[in-house]
């Protein structure tokens, strides 16, 4: 028995499902499909294209087989190599360490200041 008051709202298929094209991502198989395609066209004969166009059925198939397995793996991949130079995965030998003790440069913070004004306030009015 459903307790009155709750709502059922159905969350259509489109917004849950992955954007996939051909059955890999899409931004890696319209990459696929472009540059092979380019390059076949470029070189301007006949069998590269034929030879482009295996090439790119064979990047396809791992970009599907991908997919199947984490329809946005490439995309947190893609993601990882971006933020690598902010997250090192080691210690650098120059870091300066965090010591909570002692002032790190930073002067005293405006909530420190403003308590201090404050509490100076008071102590000239109960003069």
């Amino acid at each position: 028995m459903e307790a009155q008051g709750t709502r059922r709202l159905p969350i259509h298929v489109s917004l849950t499902r992955p954007l996939l094209v051909a059955g890999g991502e899409k931004e890696w198989t319209q990459y696929n499909w472009l540059i092979c395609l380019g390059i076949g066209v470029m070189l301007g004969q006949p069998w590269a294209l034929g030879v482009m166009l295996v090439v790119a059925s064979i990047v396809q198939y791992f970009l599907r087989r991908s997919a199947k397995d984490d329809p946005q793996g490439l995309g947190i991949l893609e993601r990882h190599w971006k933020y690598q130079p902010f997250y090192p995965d080691a210690a650098v030998d120059g870091a300066k360490g965090y010591k909570p003790h002692e002032k790190q440069g930073l002067g005293e913070g405006i909530v420190v200041q403003a308590f201090k004004l404050f509490s100076q306030g008071k102590k000239r009015r109960g003069k």
